[in-house]
């Protein structure tokens, strides 16, 4: 393949970051992977890949219906079409790329049904320490803070 696949690798890495909540990239991979694989496919040259190419529903993927679990088999079999795909274009003499082994699950901070409205506000999905300290200069430091602050 003469395009390059770095990026894509990279994009489903951080999907599965993100617990394959369709939200590594703005408007979804649907429509990432359509706009993608128009250009991949062109410059696919060999029979095998170009078969298991479309194996993979790359050009029409439908990532937003499936469920957790099937999202978490495709990105693996994507993921594994793309090292194959770059080791295709390697010669001999270059190393395969080495790819780092994934947490198994994870981390989402979500308000839970526990937390209180003094809890800190880090319990936000979103809210990360760097943000937090932003709103600590505001005087922000719990939920109720956020509320009365909004």
């Amino acid at each position: 393949m003469s395009i390059s696949v770095e990026p894509l690798r990279k994009i489903l890495e951080l999907e599965h970051k993100k617990g394959y909540t369709d939200s590594a990239v703005i408007g979804g991979l649907d429509r990432l992977l359509r706009n993608w694989a128009g250009r991949a496919i062109e410059s696919i040259t060999n029979s095998q890949q170009l078969t298991s190419f479309h194996k993979l529903h790359l050009t029409n993927p439908n990532y937003a219906s499936l469920t957790k679990q099937q999202r978490k088999q495709w990105v693996s079999n994507v993921l594994d079409f793309l090292v194959g795909a770059e080791a295709g274009e390697r010669d001999e003499t270059q190393p395969l790329p080495v790819v780092s082994q994934m947490p198994s699950k994870p981390r989402v901070r979500t308000i839970t049904p526990e937390g209180s409205i003094d809890s800190p506000i880090t319990v936000i999905r979103g809210i990360s320490l760097s943000l937090a300290t932003k709103f600590n200069k505001l005087g922000v430091n719990t939920v109720r803070d956020l509320l009365y602050f909004f």
